[in-house]
């Protein structure tokens, strides 16, 4: 039990009690599989199972691959990421200077690489004094 005396005086008001309680107030930290209340118990795997049997799946498979037919693979990287964009950039004391890489350019220069990006692409006009060439 502990009396909040110096934060209710403070703030003009009466003391309050807490009283202490035996309650484990730590989240819960098992498997979670089911929907926040811990895994499925057999009977709903059975539930799930029998209302799984005879579906025909064929047909939402088909579906599914005609439709990410010539699609990038999400977990395969960037074919072609923004710091391999080439480019050729003015500034006054540096001149003209063409890069294969803006991640590198921006390295030498150090410039940051989005902004360099920016200025590149034409979204941006100017960076520090560099401009598109």
């Amino acid at each position: 039990m502990w009396v909040t005396t110096e934060l209710s005086s403070a703030f003009g008001l009466p003391p309050i009690i807490i009283e202490d309680d035996d309650t484990d107030h730590t989240p819960f930290s098992g498997p979670i599989v089911g929907y926040k209340t811990g895994p499925h118990t057999e009977e709903t795997k059975k539930k799930m199972s029998e209302a799984a049997k005879g579906r025909d799946m064929t047909k939402a498979i088909e579906a599914a691959r005609i439709k990410n037919t010539g699609r990038p693979s999400w977990n395969k990287g960037l074919k072609n990421p923004s710091s391999w964009v080439s480019g050729k950039l003015y500034h006054p004391e540096h001149g003209v200077v063409e890069f294969e890489s803006v991640r590198y350019f921006s390295i030498e220069y150090g410039l940051r690489q989005a902004s360099v990006s920016r200025v590149v692409s034409g979204t941006r006009k100017s960076y520090k004094g560099w401009r598109r060439a």
